[in-house]
């Protein structure tokens, strides 16, 4: 009598897997168990079965439990990688013959459920690019907070983020104004210090005036190289110069200023000045030769009267 196979469990387990649909393909395959029994109900248990489901050859176990992979047998016709799982739903049809030929009959359909459509991902997972931009419907995003609107009080203020930092960013301007505030009072302060330091110690206007030059014209006994004296009336100088010329002191003194120069003199240059307070002020520029040989010099000026040295200042500049 030919056995009758009673399919009891079309699916115990129909699975399918995936690793990581980011980086590879979800496999081809779907797992499928079932437990065979024949017309008297009884397992047919070690023995060799053939199952169509897609023509694959199974073999159960002592309970008659049978596992194959949809997909990984003998392909009579189509492709697992060609079906458009999106296109569902689907029905696994199973047929079985028992004696392991290929007289198969069949046993039942079922519908596949969500663990299969899991092989859509990999359509799925290539369908946006990840670049924001190839999106479509995408939202206006504001690129500021003064975009953003306060439909539900959800900004109290395009300037701030919450009423406290709003307050204190209040706070913190007033504050500010205030220094700017004591800042310029400081600055008209200091600028009525200074003018009043002006009242009370003016500086001299200082006053060019012109100096007669009697380098050459006579010769003077110096106590050094480095002097600077000021000569007020003609016994002194007939005492320290001979063959002097006649110079009036009445209105004038003689002003000697010698030096020593260790690259040697080039040329001297001199600027005279009296300031309001009647004090002079002699500028010594003094231009060194390109070869340097130590010598001393001497300068004789003719200025306009005055008793001491005290009220003369005399700056040598060597350029």
């Amino acid at each position: 009598m030919k056995k009758r196979i009673i399919l009891l469990s079309l699916f115990i387990l129909l699975l399918a897997a995936w690793t990581n649909l980011a980086t590879a393909q979800a496999p081809s395959r779907i797992t499928y168990q079932a437990v065979v029994r024949d017309a008297v109900n009884s397992i047919v248990g070690d023995h060799n079965v053939t199952l169509q489901l897609s023509l694959l050859q199974a073999i159960t176990n002592a309970n008659g439990l049978v596992t194959v992979e949809v997909g990984a047998g003998t392909v009579v016709t189509g492709s697992m990688d060609n079906i458009d799982w999106s296109d569902g739903p689907y029905y696994l049809q199973s047929e079985i013959d028992p004696d392991g030929g290929s007289n198969y009959t069949i046993q039942g359909a079922q519908q596949l459920l969500s663990v299969p459509y899991a092989l859509y991902a990999n359509e799925a997972a290539n369908g946006f690019s990840g670049n924001y931009n190839d999106l479509s419907n995408k939202p206006d995003i504001p690129t500021s907070t003064s975009e953003l609107q306060n439909d539900v009080q959800f900004v109290s203020n395009a300037l701030c983020d919450s009423v406290d930092i709003c307050q204190l960013s209040s706070q913190m301007q007033q504050l500010w104004n205030l220094i700017v505030a004591q800042q310029e009072q400081i600055d008209s302060l200091n600028a009525t210090v200074q003018m009043l330091e002006a009242m009370v110690n003016p500086t001299p206007a200082l006053n060019p005036v012109s100096i007669q030059d009697l380098t050459g014209a006579f010769t003077c006994t110096l106590p050094s190289n480095d002097t600077i004296l000021l000569i007020n009336d003609t016994v002194s100088l007939s005492a320290l110069c001979s063959n002097f010329p006649e110079l009036n002191l009445t209105d004038s003194s003689l002003l000697i200023v010698t030096g020593h120069s260790y690259s040697g003199v080039q040329s001297i240059t001199h600027t005279y000045t009296v300031d309001s307070n009647q004090h002079g002020h002699l500028t010594l520029q003094i231009m060194p030769t390109p070869i340097a040989h130590p010598e001393s010099w001497i300068r004789y000026y003719l200025i306009p009267k005055i008793t001491s040295l005290n009220q003369l200042e005399v700056t040598i500049t060597y350029l």
